[in-house]
């Protein structure tokens, strides 16, 4: 087994860091393009939206549905069902 310089290792590593600069790497998406679709898109959860969230869910509507009447997508759906499920 090759034993490995660590300080070389570590200079290289600090190297590829600090090439990176935060200003080329933007996100992919903005919150006013996924807003476009999804109005409440990253807005936080309330407890009213969470009691009519679970009380759709357990009524038998799909995460696509329940999506739809929160204005999210069916991801932060899923991750909110997750949260409250976990916690009752």
């Amino acid at each position: 087994m090759e034993k490995t310089n660590w300080p070389d290792e570590k200079e290289k590593i600090g190297k590829v860091f600090r090439q990176i600069d935060s200003e080329k790497f933007s996100k992919a998406y903005s919150v006013d393009e996924v807003r476009k679709k999804y109005k409440n898109a990253y807005a936080t959860w309330v407890e009213d939206d969470d009691c009519k969230l679970l009380e759709n869910f357990r009524l038998g509507k799909t995460t696509k549905e329940l999506a739809r009447i929160f204005e999210r997508n069916v991801g932060a759906i899923q991750s909110r069902l997750k949260k409250l499920l976990e916690e009752n």
